[in-house]
């Protein structure tokens, strides 16, 4: 679409997997790009993948394909179970989003990616958006900041991002802040504008 359409000083938002696809996108073209916002996310390395940044959380999709999505998609409600994601937004948002969500191809979490540039992501303008409380993946990546060292819970990774560059912010919410704070997370989408 960026080229078909001809577009410019593009301001790409990645959600959760979707830091896998932004990433990517400026590695693709990154002369089209204006802005990186990695929103609740952790930010992907080369050749890492969804599931790879967390060898537990692989062994959880792969459990779950094979016990509920013939062995190649995963049901994301499979995943996060009643305390997880959905279950932190309240209803009548919860019944809408859950209308919404479709099972995901397990290749997907578990394809690595491979960058041209492995840097690209430093060369340009960017925001993390950290999501503070309530639901699985904000809980999941405090229990990783803790136990960091230990390799098989997580990465070395830290959420926010530490390094130089970065520009900051918070949402007082759970992982789903564009349902949970729409209000909120479109005035700091505008304050990248």
């Amino acid at each position: 679409m960026l080229e078909e359409k001809n577009l410019h000083g593009v301001i790409l938002v990645g959600h959760s997997y979707g830091a896998m696809v932004i990433t990517g996108v400026v590695d693709q073209v990154p002369e089209r790009i204006a802005h990186l916002v990695y929103l609740d996310t952790f930010v992907p390395r080369d050749g890492e993948s969804m599931a790879g940044v967390v060898p537990l959380l692989r062994y959880v999709l792969r459990k779950q394909a094979r016990a509920h999505g013939d062995g190649w998609r995963v049901d994301p409600l499979g995943i996060y179970g009643v305390k997880g994601v959905v279950d932190a937004v309240p209803e009548p948002d919860r019944s809408w989003l859950r209308s919404k969500l479709t099972p995901q191809p397990l290749k997907t979490l578990e394809q690595p990616l491979h960058l041209k540039n492995p840097a690209i992501v430093s060369t340009k303008p960017r925001t993390h958006i950290y999501c503070t409380s309530g639901g699985f993946f904000s809980s999941f990546m405090q229990h990783l900041q803790v136990y960091r060292a230990i390799p098989y819970l997580g990465g070395r990774r830290a959420l926010p991002p530490r390094e130089a560059g970065w520009r900051l912010r918070q949402l007082p919410t759970g992982h789903d802040a564009m349902i949970t704070m729409p209000r909120e997370l479109a005035d700091v989408l505008l304050e990248v504008v």
